[in-house]
């Protein structure tokens, strides 16, 4: 625990923040989403099961933006090496390259609010192993805090939130 003394305190408190206007945000697209498209949810499932889904859907988002950013590269090399020996691996990855890519394109803010929680998640590891945390608990610390805030940020959208833009 020595390690946590030598955190600087700017970085958990950006990405308290980064995370918990993204919740904030996330709260208002889900409530206007299913007061605007009710009937194409409400045929499918209740309105609370529909804002549980879309919930977990917000958590996975984060899980994974942390979890992709804080592993390491020769980790990720690896995995990738064996799956562009198949064609259609590949063929199936420059498809799914092109979608992505039509999305940054179509949606500008979706790009842009992701680098913002991915720099800082990155800065806040860069801080936790400078500080001589080791990599698997600087990721179990980053999912805390980053689900931590996302959730007050969407709670506190519901309970007293208008939209901010």
């Amino acid at each position: 625990m020595d390690w946590f003394k030598k955190i600087p305190r700017i970085s958990p408190i950006l990405l308290i923040a980064t995370h918990g206007v993204f919740g904030w945000l996330y709260g208002s697209w889900v409530i206007e989403e299913l007061a605007t498209k009710a009937r194409l949810w409400y045929a499918w499932v209740t309105p609370s099961t529909a804002l549980a889904i879309s919930y977990g859907l917000g958590l996975l988002s984060i899980i994974l933006v942390i979890l992709f950013f804080t592993t390491p590269i020769t980790l990720i090399t690896l995995g990738m090496d064996n799956w562009f020996r198949a064609d259609a691996k590949a063929l199936f990855t420059i498809i799914v390259s092109i979608v992505l890519f039509a999305i940054i394109i179509e949606y500008p803010v979706v790009l842009i609010r992701f680098l913002i929680l991915s720099a800082a998640a990155m800065l806040f590891r860069l801080d936790l192993q400078t500080a001589g945390c080791s990599h698997k608990i600087a990721q179990v610390i980053l999912i805390v805090l980053g689900l931590t805030a996302f959730t007050i940020g969407m709670l506190l959208f519901k309970f007293y939130g208008k939209s901010l833009f």
